[in-house]
């Protein structure tokens, strides 16, 4: 009885779903450091369970100016939209890269582990029979556990726009504040596939 309970509770009937595969590629371009280009790549598997988003992620990035991976990524988001219009999320992610921001220099660095707080907030701008456009606002707050402090706060603000059932393009402002070192405003272009 437990177990035919168990298989067919509604409330964990979500967690045996297949998840949704999201793939993510993005041209980041730095508006006042060329060499800061890059292009980067995520895969995410995403389940719903109990009305909060469960996220597994994989991202690389690729410098293009310098011709190097530099930095990949690996971990997991829970989000929940509180509101149609708010959303929250946290982040919990080991990363790897090969460029210090504090003086500009490549190296191999250790492993860090972060934590990054959202808080987002979304509208429709356009909503017709055959086009659709939503706009976006977050912030994103990055604490770094190896050092035991925040490193970065990053400001976002941009569009995305349906195309087709599985596909959405988007485009992006963004200000980063590196704390305690130097400031980016950036460019962004993203295209989703979702299925």
């Amino acid at each position: 009885m437990a177990l035919f309970l168990f298989q067919y509770h509604p409330a964990l009937a979500d967690r045996q779903k297949r998840p949704q595969i999201i793939l993510s590629q993005r041209y980041h371009y730095d508006l006042h450091k060329s060499n800061h280009e890059y292009y980067a790549d995520r895969l995410s598997l995403r389940w719903d369970y109990l009305k909060v988003g469960i996220v597994a992620f994989f991202e690389s990035q690729f410098n293009l100016d310098k011709n190097l991976w530099q930095r990949k990524e690996v971990g997991v988001e829970l989000n929940k939209e509180v509101l149609s219009w708010f959303q929250a999320s946290l982040f919990l992610q080991k990363s790897w890269f090969k460029e210090d921001y504090q003086y500009h220099l490549e190296f191999e660095k250790e492993e860090n582990f972060e934590s990054v707080g959202r808080v987002m907030f979304s509208c429709d701008l356009i909503k017709k029979p055959k086009f659709n456009m939503s706009g976006f606002v977050y912030n994103d707050y990055i604490y770094e556990f190896n050092q035991g402090a925040g490193i970065c706060n990053e400001v976002v603000a941009g569009v995305t726009i349906p195309v087709g059932k599985y596909t959405k393009v988007g485009l992006n402002w963004r200000h980063i504040d590196r704390i305690h070192y130097y400031d980016s405003e950036t460019i962004e272009s993203s295209l989703t596939l979702s299925f």
